[in-house]
C-alpha cells in the first residue's frame, strides 16, 4: 500500500457499520499450498483480529473459517478455525507469549511497531507464529488440515473476508491495526 518508511494503511473499523473487506474472488487462495502472513502492527489498544476468512457469511459462525488473531489482552497469537482450538490438529493454535514478555502486543507506545507471522506449511502440516522473528510456536496438525484450510472459500456470492474483524454481526475487536 506504500512504499516509504511512514506510509500506513489503517485496519479497522470506521463507523457502526463499515466493515473493511476484501473480494473474496481476487484475495489470494492458497488451497492445497503453504502460506505465510506477515504484518507490521502499531497497536493503540488490545488484541483484534487481522483477518478472516468465511466459506459462509452466515452469523454467528459458519461450517468452515479460518482466522489470524491477537489476543484480546494483548498475550498470544492464534490461529482459529474449526471446530476448535480445544481440539489439536484441527489447524487452529494459541501462541502465549512468555511470562518474562509480558503483554507486548498491548499498550504500546505511539509510533512502536511489532512484527507478526503466520506460516502454515501443507507438506509439514505444522503452523508456526512469530514475534520479531522469533518463534513463539509451531504445532503440529493432522495430516492434509493446513492444504484444506483455505479450500471452498471463494464463492462470489456467500464467501468472505474481513480485514480487522469477525463477520458483520459477530463481536467486533474495537482495537484499529495500522
Amino acid at each position: 500500500l506504500g512504499t516509504r518508511l511512514k506510509d500506513r494503511s489503517f485496519l479497522g473499523v470506521k463507523g457502526r457499520k463499515e466493515y473493511l473487506h476484501y473480494d473474496p474472488i481476487v484475495f489470494p487462495s492458497w488451497c492445497g499450498q503453504s502460506a505465510s502472513f506477515s504484518i507490521w502492527v502499531e497497536n493503540v489498544g488490545l488484541g483484534g483480529y487481522i483477518i478472516s476468512r468465511y466459506k459462509t457469511s452466515e452469523t454467528p459462525w459458519s461450517e468452515k473459517y479460518w482466522k489470524l488473531l491477537v489476543g484480546p489482552t494483548g498475550d498470544f497469537l492464534g490461529v482459529w478455525a474449526p471446530p476448535s482450538v480445544s481440539q489439536p490438529g484441527s489447524g487452529a493454535m494459541r501462541a502465549s507469549f512468555p511470562e518474562s514478555l509480558g503483554r507486548p502486543l498491548a499498550n504500546m507506545k505511539s509510533g512502536q511497531r511489532r512484527h507478526l507471522a503466520w506460516t502454515l506449511n501443507h507438506s509439514t502440516d505444522v503452523t508456526c507464529v512469530y514475534l520479531d522473528g522469533m518463534e513463539m510456536l509451531c504445532q503440529q496438525q493432522n495430516i492434509g488440515t493446513v492444504g484444506n484450510m483455505d479450500c471452498g472459500m471463494d464463492d462470489p456470492i456467500t464467501a468472505y473476508v474481513g480485514l480487522n474483524h469477525r463477520i458483520p454481526g459477530a463481536f467486533q475487536a474495537e482495537t484499529p491495526v495500522q
